[in-house]
């Protein structure tokens, strides 16, 4: 089960590769909500962008973008 509390500390303690890893297997691994698959989402792009990587922003914001028509409502996708 994901711990975000978990990833959480990682983040805080400049621990982003442990952070980011966990959060793709999370992703590709469980079953989450919208809600903490948009969390996921957002921290994968948020690391991503710390660490000065743009490629794997990028990709990441087009995978969110894809996800997000299908699983939010259009009001939401903002």
């Amino acid at each position: 089960m994901v711990t975000f509390e978990k990833i959480d500390l990682l983040i805080k303690n400049g621990m982003n590769e442990e952070a980011l890893q966990l959060l793709h297997d999370c992703k590709r691994t469980q079953i989450l909500s919208t809600d903490e698959m948009g969390w996921m989402y957002w921290n994968i792009s948020d690391i991503s962008a710390v660490q000065r990587k743009p490629q794997e922003v990028y990709e990441n914001h087009v995978e969110f973008v894809k996800w997000g028509k299908q699983a939010l409502f259009p009001h939401k996708l903002h």
